[in-house]
């Protein structure tokens, strides 16, 4: 089982990289001008610390400015009162998934810390990472509660009440038949001869520079002699697949001849796709430079575009339409509890 919040703290991670996790978690929060009392919420005499508000928001102005988007005040309040509302919802149905007497077992919750702990390198950094966000691993275990309970009780109440027509997903079909595509591909292979790039930027003694680029530019003289000489043994006939066993650095295709298999040139370095994209098949490439090193690619086959049918894409379509169904039980769930729940908004 995969959690939502698992996804989170990694998100959360990605985009912290730059920012000093030794940041004070003590230092006062102010939204839009104000301080940020300690309880955010109180739900049926339960309170909602602003321990999760401030991360939230905090994970939200960094995403914005690394955008390069502005954040006023007025937007810094919108954001935190709709992140307010979902966790309103949230203590609801984990309220009510404990009238239903659903029960997480610690083993469950354990295991999914340690699927969230795998993702970092190293336990440290995993527990920085956590303290960034005022968190600690029983606070992790809270939600890891909440989450799970919530899925159960969406799994017990909601999900049995949602259908999907066969005619809706044919619908959805139909509307979008255009993008049922495939891209072109191209089977490609090649041979690599690596070359070295100096890391200048990392050396600060100045002869040790100048000794790490004599270095560099060496091994790359040698690197383009060899991939020029292979060139001139495929002008004259030799077999492609033998001479990327004999010579090619590259270890995942190397005993395949070289085969790259099914290439999609969106997804393709762009010094590569420009060249494969002008080869007809069976054609050779001259020698290409990309930041790995030498290439020459061998075109072997065009795989055409083509329509993917109704029955490929069935069950996607299917359980994308399940999920928004759901989600639209759900929010009617939290709207029905609610109306009968004592709450008391505190921001």
């Amino acid at each position: 089982m995969k959690l939502k919040f698992s996804l989170i703290i990694l998100i959360a991670w990605f985009f912290l990289i730059p920012v000093n996790f030794g940041e004070s978690a003590e230092k006062e929060f102010l939204l839009n001008g104000k301080p940020v009392p300690p309880v955010v919420a109180i739900v049926n005499g339960e309170d909602i610390d602003s321990n999760f508000l401030v991360n939230q928001v905090k994970i939200w102005k960094i995403t914005r400015l690394r955008q390069g988007l502005s954040v006023s005040d007025e937007e810094e309040k919108e954001y935190a009162l709709n992140m307010l509302n979902k966790a309103i919802g949230q203590e609801l149905l984990f309220q009510k998934g404990k009238e239903k007497n659903i029960k997480v077992k610690e083993e469950t919750i354990q295991k999914e810390i340690e699927n969230i702990q795998s993702k970092f390198p190293d336990v440290k950094t995993f527990l920085a990472a956590l303290a960034f966000q005022d968190l600690t691993i029983d606070r992790l275990s809270r939600k890891i509660e909440k989450q799970l309970t919530e899925e159960s009780l969406v799994r017990m109440e909601m999900a049995p009440k949602v259908n999907v027509s066969e005619k809706q997903v044919e619908d959805v079909y139909e509307k979008n038949k255009a993008k049922y595509v495939t891209a072109e591909k191209y089977r490609v292979s090649h041979i690599l001869v690596s070359s070295v790039e100096a890391p200048l930027g990392r050396i600060k003694n100045e002869n040790d520079r100048k000794k790490a680029e004599r270095f560099s530019k060496i091994l790359d003289i040698q690197a383009k002699e060899l991939m020029y000489g292979i060139l001139e043994k495929l002008k004259q006939g030799a077999d492609f697949a033998e001479l990327a066993k004999k010579h090619s650095e590259d270890d995942a295709s190397r005993e395949k001849g070289g085969d790259l298999g099914e290439v999609d040139l969106n997804q393709t370095l762009p010094e590569l796709a420009s060249v494969i994209a002008k080869l007809t098949p069976g054609n050779t490439s001259k020698v290409v430079k990309t930041s790995f090193g030498y290439h020459i690619l061998k075109l072997n086959q065009i795989i055409p575009s083509r329509k993917i049918s109704f029955k490929e894409v069935k069950t996607d379509i299917l359980n994308a339409l399940l999920k928004i169904e759901v989600e639209k039980k759900k929010k009617e769930y939290i709207s029905d509890l609610r109306k009968s729940a004592e709450i008391k908004i505190l921001l």
